[in-house]
């Protein structure tokens, strides 16, 4: 399907995240895909694209990785509640975050990071957010 989009196009562009990061490589490598696949490649990735931020010296949430029910417990010690756990890979648009404003919601980030890696973000009230790819 790839093969006959890219062949039946001058230029393929894309307009959300929530797409195949490796399928779009392929793309570029054989297409014409102005975008490329390298920001679709960090964003998906929620921990390299804090790091990438932060090494950018931009402003970010304070942040930790967890996947384990020790980082999880290190997590709340650092951030103090209330803070957002969510998927390092598959969350978007606020699916894949569970908000941890007390020890009563640990069992619910329990269960998430038992199915995969997360980030512990500090939860921030904010008048705005702004968000760009």
């Amino acid at each position: 399907a790839l093969q006959s989009l890219g062949e039946q196009s001058d230029v393929i562009t894309y307009e959300f995240e929530n797409i195949n990061a490796t399928q779009l490589h392929k793309l570029t490598e054989r297409f014409n895909v102005p975008q490329g696949y390298e920001a679709i490649q960090l964003l998906q990735d929620r921990l390299t694209e804090k790091e990438t931020i932060e090494k950018a010296v931009a402003h970010v949430a304070p942040f930790c990785k967890v996947t384990t029910p020790q980082e999880l417990q290190q997590a709340t010690e650092t951030l103090g509640y209330p803070f957002i756990i969510k998927t390092r890979f598959g969350g978007y648009d606020g699916k894949g975050q569970i908000l941890v404003d007390s020890e009563q919601n640990l069992n619910e980030a329990l269960a998430l990071i038992k199915d995969q890696e997360c980030v512990a973000e500090k939860y921030l009230t904010l008048k705005r957010e702004v968000s760009v790819t």
